[in-house]
């Protein structure tokens, strides 16, 4: 497993435990969690963004390798 991968998988579950632990602690379970949450979704937006890009520049060559072998199948 490539060590970006492990990294990214062992921060996941760091964080993970991080909110169960804030949430099992808090008093208000419901309030805790609502912000967790929206925190979390706030903290993504960037990641999503970065993800697209990359996830744009990565998917060209698949799409152009099966476009042409679809074109190669068939007789237009």
């Amino acid at each position: 497993m490539p060590t970006d991968v492990a990294l990214a998988v062992l921060f996941g579950a760091l964080l993970h435990a991080t909110w169960n632990t804030l949430v099992k602690a808090s008093a208000d379970k419901l309030t805790l969690t609502v912000l967790v949450c929206c925190a979390a979704g706030l903290w993504s937006i960037p990641a999503v963004l970065i993800g697209m890009k990359t996830a744009v520049l990565f998917a060209e060559e698949p799409f152009k390798v099966l476009l042409s072998s679809l074109a190669a199948r068939t007789q237009l």
